[in-house]
């Protein structure tokens, strides 16, 4: 018994944009309000963001200090 030929799927372009819907249409436009996950996450990151924000910026001022060699 033969198989019969394998075929690929069609290609799946992921940079085309899909059309958003229309502002106004929709009554369901009002921002998101911040929930007790939301909150407690950025409570728990915050302090990882400025750990990070203040280790590149070490980075950085030791790389200009042996730039200009001090």
């Amino acid at each position: 018994m033969d198989r019969p030929r394998l075929r690929p799927d069609p290609a799946d372009n992921q940079n085309t944009r899909r059309p958003r819907p229309v502002a106004g249409v929709d009554e369901d436009d009002e921002p998101r309000r911040w929930g007790v996950g939301r909150v407690i996450a950025w409570i728990l990151l915050a302090p990882w963001y400025a750990a990070m924000a203040a280790a590149a910026i070490g980075v950085d001022v030791l790389f200009v200090k042996d730039l200009l060699g001090f």
